[in-house]
């Protein structure tokens, strides 16, 4: 119950902060490859029941534009979370390519839809797992001075840790 009043909680406050930052968001140059760094929640999911740990995650790659519209990013994530199927901590590497598609802006505030293909490491007390998935997700920009903010969510599918188990992170990060 307390993990998902905070999910809700840092949800809110993102939208709010997005709002009220009344920035003007920018359609980035073509051919760009422009680096990128975000942290913020992961809630792994699956059939781990009530053992749900909510934890932290990090992710960070480059972004390669082939219109102002359509991109994709090489990245790397680190998600780490507690499970009692687990036995105590979950750590999650990954590494894949997204593709990344915006839509016109909207008051400041850019709005996108990607899909992510990687291949994962779990690794727990009793094990360690490794495999191909898929992460479809949404987020939006938005200018931050020099540089572009982003907020994003991502449900990651596929095995993510102990088996049964899927992931969703929610993320703040900037475009340099």
């Amino acid at each position: 119950m307390t993990n998902r009043i905070n999910i809700r909680a840092l949800g809110g406050a993102l939208l709010v902060a997005v709002i009220a930052s009344g920035a003007r968001a920018q359609r980035p140059a073509v051919s760009a490859w422009t680096p990128f760094f975000g942290g913020g929640l992961a809630a792994p999911l699956g059939s781990y029941g009530s053992a749900m740990g909510v934890g932290v995650q990090v992710n960070g790659g480059s972004e390669y534009r082939f219109n102002p519209d359509f991109g994709v990013r090489p990245e790397a994530d680190l998600m780490l979370y507690s499970s009692r199927a687990g036995g105590g901590s979950v750590s999650v590497f990954g590494f894949g390519a997204s593709a990344i598609w915006h839509w016109s802006n909207s008051g400041g505030f850019r709005p996108y839809g990607l899909v992510r293909l990687g291949i994962n490491t779990s690794s727990w007390a009793n094990g360690s797992y490794t495999s191909l998935g898929l992460a479809p997700g949404a987020g939006g920009d938005f200018r931050c001075g020099r540089s572009t903010c982003f907020v994003e969510t991502k449900l990651y599918l596929g095995q993510q840790g102990p088996p049964g188990g899927q992931a969703l992170t929610f993320a703040y990060g900037m475009r340099f």
